[in-house]
């Protein structure tokens, strides 16, 4: 699976791991080596409105962000951030993670 997510330009899905002839594993086995590539920052999860996760390699996404076009085609595209945002936390609150989500319609869908 790790191999899997060196070579993809863009997230995977736990159903993309179903439909791989290469892997030899069951659907528990899956699920649990990618909670513990994300326990182990291997990975992150990226969650999306439409309930689905998808998961991508951190060699990809360091002051990158996912998008999804929200319509049938469900493609993710990986954007750079020109200037992270910043946010004013509450007084002694620290900052483990951040997650953007940006929905929308690729150049496709919105025709």
């Amino acid at each position: 699976m790790l191999e899997i997510f060196l070579q993809a330009n863009e997230a995977l899905t736990y159903n993309h791991f179903l439909t791989q002839p290469s892997l030899q594993v069951d659907r528990i086995t899956i699920f649990r080596t990618l909670k513990l590539f994300v326990t182990k920052k291997i990975i992150h999860r990226i969650p999306a409105s439409d309930g689905t996760n998808r998961y991508c390699c951190n060699k990809i996404q360091k002051l990158f962000i996912q998008i999804l076009c929200a319509s049938r085609c469900q493609k993710n595209y990986t954007v750079k951030i020109i200037a992270p945002p910043k946010v004013k936390l509450p007084k002694g609150y620290r900052q483990q993670n951040m997650e953007i989500i940006i929905d929308g319609l690729c150049n496709i869908c919105k025709r």
